[in-house]
């Protein structure tokens, strides 16, 4: 958190209830959803199965309301369903649209880039002894800016195992939420 606030994220909470239809985009096909029996609403059937469709109607809902420099982090739980039973994983989703950094008397202002985002992970990174990435994601993300991460303990030996993804969020996506600049 100090690291994440340091770098200029604001932590947010939300509510982990969301539709099917906005959870299956970003969950992977193999993946089952943890429905909720007996649902309130229709937009609050299922648990996310993953941080990034919260964060992305959370940063939707701020550039809807005027906050054009966003920059969210999260800690929260992720759910889904394995067969016989609820499996829940803790997880860290990160969220960020608009500047990088604003004009100055020195300075043009910058947009906010893929780059700033790996940087930033990168310095998160550091506490886990560092991170490996490699190219791609899931489809969610823009196969250009869109990066697999790995847990790398030092140089010599790097997890296969994915602890995650990172990048721009795809034009389906952006256009689906109505985002009406890359995040």
């Amino acid at each position: 958190r100090e690291i994440l606030i340091g770098l200029g994220y604001q932590e947010i909470i939300t509510i982990p209830i969301v539709d099917e239809p906005s959870d299956a985009m970003f969950r992977a096909e193999t993946a089952a959803p943890s429905r909720i029996a007996n649902p309130l609403a229709e937009d609050a059937s299922v648990m996310r199965s993953t941080g990034a469709v919260t964060m992305t109607r959370t940063l939707a809902w701020n550039l809807n309301h005027g906050q054009r420099n966003v920059r969210l982090f999260e800690f929260g739980k992720t759910y889904g369903w394995n067969g016989t039973q609820p499996v829940e994983t803790r997880v860290v989703t990160l969220g960020a649209s608009g500047l990088a950094r604003e004009k100055g008397v020195a300075e043009t202002e910058r947009a906010y880039t893929f780059a700033d985002l790996k940087g930033d992970l990168d310095q998160i990174g550091h506490l886990a002894g560092g991170i490996a990435w490699k190219a791609g994601g899931p489809d969610w993300l823009q196969g250009a800016h869109a990066g697999t991460i790995s847990l790398q303990a030092n140089r010599a030996a790097i997890s296969e195992r994915s602890i995650g993804h990172a990048g721009q969020l795809s034009r389906r996506i952006s256009e689906r939420f109505k985002l009406r600049q890359d995040a």
